[in-house]
């Protein structure tokens, strides 16, 4: 679409969608854009409007559009390969990651549940596989704009509320916030940016129509399961009943963004005054605080470390056997990826593979041993009628590899002639830095 007619637009008064938290962006000292893009109409709407700001000169850093691909609908690949015609028209750089939900987390914490964390893992695998490597861009920090809107959050808040969720779970698609389901490691620093939350699904559709871009409709939108049944049946009536639900709700999600950096803040200032020399906290000054300021900790301590957080009944039993423990060796498997453990005073946990208590002390830990010891009886394959432990052995059941995120084919579709490419081997950052023609297809094994 010729830039000259988003100037006529802009004399008309037509301007493009406004972009929440640039001010942000710009401060941050933002390197990169990795755009969420699936080529429906919001993230069409997203990355258009950074396309023409690139035109304007109001965008200087690099721009690239990640393309998740889960592989559950026939027109699946269609979309893809449409999505990549669509960045090489605006001459975007363009990757297709593939995911597999695994079926063990979604029993864990529902399919849709599973499904973000897979996308949200694809993005910063496609970040990492575009912006990383020798011989590649590599800028520091690298935001991730997502195409949230606000009829998103709207929904996405009633959904949780009638399913049951806490303060965090009620303030959805913040504009900008830390990267979830990843540690705060690595060369690149990742944020994310849902620059369109002001915005109206219809306003960002009828803003396409005017600019003459069209979109990929995906048949799942009008389903009346899920979040479909919130957004075709619930509040439609609601709105009949009170018209300015909508308003309401984003003025309460917007509370409850308050509160929960209120309850973030508080962990933070507990994490410090039941710090312990050794590392890790004091199990003393841990079981003296208030049990939900326990339970507020262990959650921001998980989520800080891109970690998912347990559901409430493992985490109260958790602080139950540990209440119980008295100084005694004592460890704790909250979630299938993280031991909780304790040693005289001292508390930590650790991630699957990494330091244990001993073999000894472990299998002693109390009630949380004794269930161990049965699950991994039977060379470990009777599951628990527990929520974390649903099926299959332990290493089943505890592994964090391709089955809890993201696969591991990649491909680069018409990536165009500003982007670096290649064709690679084995390692990512194997690429001769050439620029690619248009129409390439690279496979990252």
């Amino acid at each position: 679409m010729p830039i000259a007619r988003r100037r006529k637009w802009a004399r008309e008064g037509k301007e493009s969608p406004e972009l929440l938290g640039w001010d942000e962006l710009q401060a941050w000292g933002t390197e990169g854009i990795a755009v969420g893009f699936s080529g429906g109409s919001d993230s069409s709407a997203l990355l258009w409007a950074l396309v023409q700001r690139r035109a304007e000169g109001r965008l200087s850093v690099p721009l690239v559009a990640i393309h998740v691909h889960h592989g559950l609908l026939p027109e699946a690949d269609a979309w893809a390969m449409r999505a990549s015609s669509r960045c090489a028209e605006w001459g975007v750089p363009f990757a297709v990651i593939r995911v597999k939900v695994d079926r063990a987390l979604a029993r864990r914490v529902g399919k849709e549940g599973a499904a973000r964390v897979a996308r949200y893992r694809a993005l910063a695998q496609g970040v990492e596989m575009w912006f990383g490597g020798e011989n590649r861009v590599r800028p520091r920090r690298v935001v991730v704009a997502l195409a949230h809107h606000l009829d998103d959050r709207v929904e996405t808040f009633w959904f949780r509320l009638l399913r049951g969720t806490g303060v965090a779970g009620l303030a959805p698609f913040s504009v900008w916030g830390p990267f979830p389901y990843l540690p705060p490691a690595g060369e690149i620093e990742l944020r994310v940016w849902r620059p369109l939350v002001g915005s109206r699904r219809t306003e960002l559709r009828a803003w396409l129509r005017e600019a003459g871009v069209d979109w990929v409709e995906d048949p799942t939108n009008g389903e009346m399961e899920g979040r479909g049944w919130i957004r075709h049946g619930l509040l439609p009536l609601v709105r009949q009943v009170v018209p300015a639900v909508d308003r309401v709700t984003v003025r309460t999600i917007e509370a409850m963004e308050e509160a929960a950096a209120c309850l973030a803040d508080l962990a933070r200032t507990d994490r410090e005054a039941i710090a312990h020399r050794a590392g890790g906290w004091s199990r003393e000054r841990f079981l003296a605080l208030p049990r939900y300021r326990q339970v507020n900790l262990v959650r921001a301590e998980l989520l800080s470390a891109g970690l998912l957080p347990p559901t409430a009944a493992r985490l109260a039993e958790m602080v139950r056997q540990l209440a119980e423990s008295d100084r005694r060796p004592w460890s704790f498997w909250l979630t299938p990826e993280v031991q909780w453990q304790a040693r005289r005073d001292r508390l930590w946990w650790t991630r699957k593979g990494e330091e244990t208590v001993g073999e000894e002390q472990e299998e002693g830990g109390g009630e949380e041993g004794e269930r161990r010891r049965r699950l991994e009886g039977d060379g470990g394959r009777r599951a628990r009628n527990g929520e974390e432990f649903v099926e299959g052995s332990c290493e089943e059941l505890f592994s964090t590899g391709d089955e809890v995120g993201v696969g591991s084919r990649c491909l680069f579709l018409n990536v165009g002639e500003e982007s670096r490419g290649g064709v690679r081997g084995d390692n990512p950052s194997q690429t001769g830095g050439k620029h690619a023609t248009k129409g390439v297809v690279v496979g990252l094994p």
